[in-house]
């Protein structure tokens, strides 16, 4: 393997990772972050929570902080990240040498892909595009 293929191997674990984190911090309620299991705990009172007294080992246990620190969260925002220079990897599309391979290996998406050239669909009908529209 020469050292291009390891970058895009290493690309694409980057990408792995950084939907992994992004989806965390997207789909956690503001009480995960203090330590909260249940989704529907109120703020105020997992805030409460993460610092209260607990009863460990037939010993009660105080100053138990649940919370997140900043310092971390900010660490899994940013590998949740994609850099300011990173290109739109779905801001390609077919290439016009491409179109034969699509027409003989697979005539569906040909077929779908040239429909979209011709029509656009709204509230469930379609509409004819104007010549000068583009994809």
């Amino acid at each position: 393997m020469n050292g291009d293929a390891h970058l895009r191997a290493l690309d694409v674990h980057h990408l792995r990772y950084r939907r992994f984190f992004y989806d965390i911090l997207r789909t956690k309620p503001a009480a995960f972050f203090y330590g909260a299991q249940d989704p529907a705990t109120p703020l105020d009172a997992a805030a409460a929570a993460s610092t209260a007294r607990e009863e460990r080992a037939g010993r009660t246990v105080t100053s138990t902080v649940k919370a997140l620190s900043e310092k971390s969260l900010h660490a899994v925002w940013e590998a949740a990240q994609f850099p300011a220079d990173y290109p739109d990897p779905l801001d390609i599309g077919f290439a016009p040498e491409e179109e034969g391979r699509l027409l003989v290996l697979f005539p569906g998406l040909h077929a779908y892909l040239e429909h979209t050239l011709q029509y656009t669909s709204a509230s469930g009908k379609l509409f004819p595009r104007s010549r000068d529209e583009s994809r």
